[in-house]
């Protein structure tokens, strides 16, 4: 064998699994031919083929045309893809990768987070978890195997990071899709405006996704999606971002792991990043959409209960809201923070029972009211 091929769909896939997988591949085998096949996606931000062709090691990129026209039989001289291989699905339909690889004549293996129908197809599946395992050899897959969170690896630390005396930071990751960007940036903004209220020391950062281009930020600071929830405008220069009410924000192009390692706490939208924060210890608000139904994401549940990044801390709020004038962020942000997020989520203004026992995948729900508006929260520890 000479050359992979990786089938992938979009951000969270190809920036962490692919990245990761990548980096693997070209340490063991130098000599390896590593192509990203891009497949058709809904989820896709469009900048995946310039992404995928910054990452180290990769020696050719498929645009979703070029994929869809070989895994269909019609030949495309400019894939140059000759001789021995393998194709490994790493996101998207992975009726894609089994086309391809039988296009090719080649060997098709999986990586599971879930267990698909599909998975029997493959000649080898590696999973997320011994739970996903046990699934699929239930459904009769036999030449299966946990390899793990496949995002935990793909985390980068810099190993370097600002001096100076820390000041409370808040990370704002507003997505890596436009669409994204202009409905959440101009909201996390705003409660970042009044969470500075009670913490006048705070400090703000801006993580800007890969995906995202400097264009997409102004686009969504002109011009934000109107959702009748209270926005903040703003104007960029360089890697400052100013509102209109006087909050400095940096802004860390591209950078999203050197956010999480320097902020305390992250106001985010749903998506891989809940994962890696969570990977590296990192407490989370996620805002979601008033008739999202409160997921289990946000935790790395490769991430053992005695890890010293998680050691037992709660990990993840998931917050929605009934109307969209209910934007509660602001005014009780504060006061979690300064309840010690690293001692217990429960308190006198969560009106709430203590963080139940029992590790990754226990939970504790409470509701409270702001305004009339009932929020619903839930909280899952590490």
């Amino acid at each position: 064998m000479n050359q992979v091929v990786l089938t992938t769909n979009s951000p969270g896939e190809l920036h962490s699994w692919v990245r990761g997988t990548v980096a693997e591949l070209k340490r063991r085998r130098p000599d390896l031919r590593v192509v990203v096949a891009l497949v058709p996606c809904p989820y896709a931000s469009g900048a995946e083929a310039r992404v995928a062709a910054r990452i180290p090691g990769v020696d050719q990129v498929l645009r979703p045309l070029q994929t869809v026209r070989l895994a269909m039989g019609i030949p495309d001289r400019s894939s140059r893809l000759q001789g021995r291989g393998v194709v490994v699905f790493m996101g998207g339909e992975p009726w894609h990768a089994l086309l391809l690889a039988r296009a090719l004549r080649w060997p098709a293996v999986a990586y599971a987070v879930r267990a698909g129908a599909l998975a029997r197809c493959f000649a080898r599946v590696g999973t997320l978890d011994p739970g996903i395992e046990q699934a699929l050899r239930r459904q009769g897959v036999t030449r299966v195997r946990t390899v793990g969170n496949l995002v935990l690896d793909g985390v980068e630390i810099p190993p370097e990071l600002p001096s100076g005396p820390h000041r409370p930071t808040l990370g704002l990751f507003p997505g890596s899709r436009g669409l994204h960007l202009r409905a959440a940036l101009a909201v996390f903004l705003r409660t970042a405006e009044l969470v500075r209220l009670e913490i006048p020391e705070l400090e703000c950062l801006l993580a800007v996704s890969p995906f995202v281009r400097r264009e997409d930020v102004l686009r969504a600071l002109e011009r934000p999606l109107r959702l009748g929830i209270p926005t903040a405008r703003g104007s960029l220069e360089g890697d400052r971002l100013r509102t209109e009410d006087g909050l400095e924000v940096e802004v860390l192009w591209g950078s999203p792991y050197e956010a999480m390692a320097r902020m305390d706490v992250g106001l985010t939208i749903p998506g891989t990043n809940t994962g890696e924060m969570a990977c590296v210890g990192r407490p989370m608000v996620v805002g979601l959409s008033a008739s999202a139904p409160i997921p289990r994401g946000g935790l790395c549940p490769s991430c053992p209960s005695s890890s010293a990044s998680c050691a037992g801390r709660p990990i993840a709020v998931w917050c929605t809201w009934p109307s969209p004038t209910a934007w509660p962020v602001g005014p009780w942000f504060p006061r979690w923070w300064s309840s010690g997020i690293s001692r217990s989520w429960s308190g006198p203004w969560w009106n709430c029972s203590e963080i139940p026992e029992g590790g990754a995948g226990s939970a504790w729900n409470c509701r409270k009211s702001w305004g009339g508006d009932e929020v619903r929260v839930r909280a899952w520890p590490s």
